[in-house]
């Protein structure tokens, strides 16, 4: 495939898609990157300047390959328009990039900063940029460490001036982020400065308290977690990440739906065939069938299910 070929197969995106096509211009992509790069950076520029054309808009998306093909090849030339991008206000980086962001964040932002700390910083005490994004930042100082950029003791060091540089009250959730790095992270010499942080009331409990917070770190013992957070912020595999795109996918099955007799059928045999006598008693006169509920559906921001204490996002959402 021509340079060409490429921008032009990586531009239009369907809303349901075969992904041979794309893999086969991804891999292409890579084998002339040099020629690709200035054409992936320029999708992004576009996008800063003016992102509302490129909201739902699947005729220019060549913007959502540039991010996992640039991070992919470590392209640090495309650091400042990836601080530009992701700087956008927070509704337009949800509906552009949400599940970028909450997924693997850190790993995109790390993939460009060439081991260097200052534009994570950067993202963290930026009150205008997304509590998201800021929070990804934060772990994308750790994940600096874990890919071998930066020694250990360097990032604990910055990880505990956070504490003291972040606004108090400030953003809870960014807090929460912050506590709970420190145990992803296995940075357990910080658990008094995250201690500091639940008595002084940052966190959002919502996410985590402070008795959900004292269990898990009593079983950060091993090195099972810290493993975790490595294959989670492994470095950025474009066609992996492409491919688990929901556009590549099967629809998700719909809630089967509950029958009910016609209106001008008064016979209740089928419905309830196992117990004739319930379908006797809804139906006869003066009563209304029970409708079905579908079950409920757990937000992003809900607490989630499983008990933990946490936000759904942050725990089995993740």
């Amino acid at each position: 495939m021509t340079p060409s070929d490429i921008l032009k197969q990586l531009t239009h995106l369907p809303i349901q898609a075969e992904f041979e096509p794309y893999e086969a211009a991804l891999k292409a992509a890579a084998d002339q990157r040099e020629a690709i790069i200035p054409n992936l950076i320029a999708a992004l520029e576009r996008v800063c300047e003016n992102p509302a054309p490129h909201i739902e808009n699947d005729e220019d998306a060549l913007f959502l390959f540039a991010l996992p093909l640039l991070a992919e090849w470590r392209v640090t030339r495309a650091l400042d328009v990836f601080l530009r991008f992701f700087s956008l206000p927070e509704d337009t980086i949800s509906d552009l990039a949400d599940e970028l962001v909450t997924a693997n964040g850190a790993a995109y932002f790390a993939s460009v900063c060439g081991g260097n700390p200052a534009p994570l910083l950067k993202l963290i005490h930026d009150e205008n940029v997304s509590e998201f994004v800021r929070e990804q930042a934060i772990c994308g100082l750790a994940v600096q460490c874990v890919w071998g950029e930066r020694p250990r003791e360097a990032v604990i060091e910055e990880l505990r001036g956070l504490f003291s540089t972040l606004p108090k009250p400030g953003n809870p959730f960014l807090w929460a982020g912050l506590v709970l790095l420190i145990l992803d992270f296995k940075a357990l010499e910080l658990l008094p400065e995250a201690r500091h942080a639940f008595a002084e009331g940052l966190v959002d409990d919502s996410i985590v308290d402070i008795q959900g917070y004292e269990t898990e770190a009593s079983q950060h013992g091993d090195d099972s977690t810290l493993e975790e957070f490595c294959d989670r912020y492994s470095p950025i595999n474009a066609i992996e990440e492409c491919s688990e795109w929901q556009c590549f996918n099967e629809e998700p099955e719909e809630d089967p739906e509950i029958p009910y007799p016609d209106d001008d059928d008064d016979s209740d045999e089928t419905l309830f065939e196992d117990d004739p006598e319930m379908g006797r008693s809804i139906f006869e006169e003066g009563s209304t069938p029970t409708p079905y509920i579908a079950p409920l559906k757990v937000g992003r921001n809900d607490p989630c299910p499983c008990g933990s204490g946490r936000k759904h996002k942050k725990c089995c959402g993740n």
